[in-house]
């Protein structure tokens, strides 16, 4: 079984603001090279988590902090962190879906079914 390109357990102190554990790639560029899929990190979006793997927050790209209309920092959780998933939820399924193995060995979900009922919840708690 190979490294999982979504989820990435810290080796070393994080250098976040939040005293998190590891990291889930939700979002990034993908270029398929040869048949391969690699990935840039010019437009990402990361969700940070604890040690006991609580969502701490997001971390977003510069690329990301100017398409969108609210005034956010890298970093960012709460209420802004649900608005920011609600604004890219169908980019952030599209492009776990590309993932798909190594996303439903890290949540037992697929990508497409965790992220509908992500957004539902979503909707809900921002209403």
């Amino acid at each position: 079984m190979g490294q999982n390109k979504l989820v990435r357990v810290y080796q070393r102190a994080s250098k976040s603001i939040w005293e998190d554990d590891s990291t889930v790639l939700l979002l990034a560029e993908v270029h398929n090279v040869d048949g391969e899929l690699n990935l840039s990190y010019n437009r990402y979006i990361y969700l940070h988590r604890g040690r006991s793997g609580n969502a701490l927050g997001l971390s977003v790209s510069r690329a990301i902090q100017d398409e969108v209309e609210l005034d956010v920092e890298k970093y960012i959780e709460g209420e802004d962190m649900n608005l920011m998933l609600l604004l890219y939820i169908n980019e952030i399924s599209g492009f776990c879906q590309r993932f798909s193995d190594e996303f439903t060995q890290a949540f037992l979900i697929e990508p497409k079914d965790y992220f509908d009922a992500l957004e539902r919840y979503l909707l809900s708690i921002l209403e």
